[in-house]
């Protein structure tokens, strides 16, 4: 976490996190590796696209349009090497001396809000909400020296209302393309493996008063499904089923095997509850993996591209890898302050 006293300082740092990346020299292979995925990512939108969606995008692209990652001449001009995204947040948090580190560490909404503006960025983005916007106005920040572009508000996962997102870029670098917000992969299953929400103060609190089952789970991770009922009762039997393959081989190694599952499909490991058995945690996990990949292989079958099951599993894999696509490549910025400092966490 870094603090700044002033918004535009921290402003200021951000915007150069992508000029500095962008003029330091790079393996060609990071490039080739953004555009094998840009080019994966717009075949699944296809796929996937609605056709009155498509129509009217086709009519306002006016015919065949060169997307960015196509270009080879202007491409270099806007893109090199790792991309960071960077969310920025202002106002007053909690603050709190760490006798350990002899540092102090920041808590609260404010923290929580700036990390959720960073996680629905994308590679290479710089966005600030409303109130980091009109600090800067305060101070008296030069927007003129920046490419700015309003975002309008946006749902941010753990928020009440929606947060309005400005989108900031270094002039230099104005002619970068940026694909839609992710607020798909930031709302959707990051909580998957737990029922309680995190308050201010960073406790946290089962809003149910019940004990969640890993079946109330997967009822809740399937709740915006149309018709989940069948859906549910279909991947119970597929989590019985794993943990019946996966039982003949030992405890250890079916942790293991699981972990990186989640680690591919970006579920959240459960956290160990006291004196929770290890079978159920790793029932746990294993149900929100499931669910993940049943919602995946759903949108895919949805899309007509499960005529098979060849089919089924390459729609599979390209699903798992556009997301993991989304989370990888990843720094955070977030931007937040106590009585005197801003704040920037960075991960």
């Amino acid at each position: 976490m870094v603090a700044f006293k002033h918004a535009r300082d921290a402003a200021d740092f951000g915007l150069a996190i992508q000029t500095l990346l962008f003029g330091t020299a790079w393996s060609p292979e990071i490039d080739d590796v953004y555009v094998a995925l840009a080019q994966e990512a717009h075949e699944e939108m296809l796929l996937n696209e609605d056709p009155k969606k498509a129509a009217e995008r086709r009519a306002r692209e006016g015919g065949a349009a060169m997307h960015q990652w196509e270009d080879e001449v202007n491409y270099p001009l806007n893109w090199n090497g790792i991309r960071v995204r960077v969310g920025m947040h202002w106002g007053v948090g909690s603050v709190k001396f760490d006798p350990v580190s002899q540092g102090y560490d920041y808590y609260g909404t404010l923290v929580n809000t700036a990390a959720r503006v960073e996680g629905v960025g994308n590679g290479g983005q710089v966005l600030a909400t409303k109130d980091m916007y009109a600090q800067l106005e305060e101070e008296g920040f030069d927007f003129g020296a920046v490419d700015l572009k309003p975002m309008g508000p946006q749902p941010l996962r753990g928020l009440d209302q929606p947060v309005p997102l400005f989108q900031l870029c270094p002039l230099e670098l104005r002619g970068r393309e940026f694909a839609a917000l992710r607020l798909d992969v930031e709302n959707d299953l990051d909580d998957s493996t737990t029922a309680s929400t995190t308050r201010g103060d960073g406790t946290d609190t089962n809003h149910s008063g019940v004990e969640e089952t890993p079946e109330l789970m997967l009822a809740r991770l399937l709740k915006r499904q149309k018709d989940s009922g069948p859906m549910m009762e279909y991947l119970l039997r597929v989590v019985q089923f794993m943990e019946t393959l996966l039982r003949t081989s030992p405890l250890s190694w079916r942790k293991e095997t699981v972990k990186t599952l989640l680690k591919k499909w970006h579920v959240h490991a459960r956290k160990p509850r006291e004196k929770e058995a290890a079978e159920m945690t790793l029932t746990y996990d294993l149900t929100a993996l499931v669910a993940r990949a049943g919602l995946a292989a759903e949108e895919a079958r949805r899309a007509g591209t499960t005529k098979s099951a060849g089919t089924r599993t390459d729609a599979n894999s390209s699903v798992g890898r556009r997301l993991f696509h989304k989370r990888s490549s990843v720094s955070v910025v977030s931007i937040i302050p106590d009585e005197t400092d801003a704040v920037a966490s960075t991960r």
